[in-house]
């Protein structure tokens, strides 16, 4: 007759046997899951880090752009020196962090940079004239109102900056006083219309960013749901027409690709454009692409 103790004592050893087992599967389980979640923690960190570097890359080569466009004798040049230059520099420092960042030139795009650099009216000699012909694209047009007095007290003969497609689209925004403010109405081939206007007595009114003194202007982006930001509408290769130049007072700069910019306006050459090759890399990521860069082109 088989010893009842005896057999007990077996069933106590296999359940014990089988709980070390059950606790060794769970603390491989969950090593494993605490393992998985950790690569991916990290994973996700160094994505963002490589997106929020890219940011950085694109604002600092943006920079560089414009301060070429505005200082440097040959653009391109000094363009591709000083993105040599910033690529030296941030290599240095994201090596520091076991982090390899590189930005490189692939690409630039010529154009021309027409302005007004001292105060005057808006006028050739003649109150209507073409600033630039036949343009692709345009960026980067800002107005700066040095003497609010000289703009019209009416829409109907205040300055105008229009442009006029090969297609006979258009697009147009108007400049004038209205019970001591300054008002900018625009109105696109659909024939839509918007205004803001602001209380600063010299506004800047930065057209393709689509702001009035430094604040949003809707009537230069989207009003109630429709487009009316610079160019809306437009198909083909544009001009860039002042009307009533005599009516706005200040300075004024812009950038073209293509076409060919008036004699009565003050013209140098200027990188349009440019694209630079971006790679981030660490031990968990590897993103690479290429950026194209050109400040103060409209949405």
């Amino acid at each position: 007759m088989a010893n009842l103790g005896e057999r007990g004592q077996i069933i106590l050893v296999a359940a014990f046997a089988l709980g070390v087992i059950f606790i060794a599967l769970a603390v491989v389980v969950n090593t494993a899951i605490f393992t998985e979640n950790l690569a991916t923690r990290t994973e996700a960190t160094d994505g963002s880090d490589a997106l929020e570097s890219r940011h950085e890359v694109e604002q600092s080569v943006g920079e560089i752009l414009v301060t070429v466009n505005e200082d440097a004798d040959n653009p391109s040049v000094a363009f591709r020196e000083n993105v040599s230059e910033l690529d030296n520099q941030s290599s240095y420092w994201e090596a520091g962090s076991g982090r390899i960042v590189s930005t490189e030139v692939v690409g630039t795009t010529n154009g021309r940079r027409f302005y007004q650099d001292t105060d005057g009216t808006f006028d050739d000699g003649g109150d209507d004239w073409i600033v630039a012909e036949s343009v692709d694209q345009s960026r980067a047009i800002r107005l700066n109102i040095t003497n609010d007095l000289a703009l019209s007290g009416s829409e109907d003969s205040a300055f105008r900056l229009s442009l006029n497609d090969t297609s006979d689209d258009y697009w147009n925004m108007t400049v004038y006083r209205s019970g001591g403010n300054v008002v900018v109405s625009v109105e696109e081939d659909g024939g839509n219309t918007a205004q803001c206007s602001t209380t600063t007595a010299e506004p800047r009114i930065d057209v393709t960013a689509g702001t009035l003194g430094g604040e949003p202007c809707t009537a230069l982006r989207i009003d109630g749901g429709t487009e009316m930001q610079y160019g809306t509408g437009l198909d083909d290769r544009y001009d860039i027409v002042f009307y009533n130049g005599t009516q706005m007072e200040g300075t004024y700069e812009g950038v073209t690709q293509g076409g060919v910019v008036s004699v009565s306006a003050n013209d140098e050459t200027a990188l349009y454009s440019s694209t630079v090759r971006y790679v981030y890399e660490t031990s968990a990521v590897r993103y690479e692409t290429d950026i194209r860069v050109a400040p103060g082109e409209p949405a």
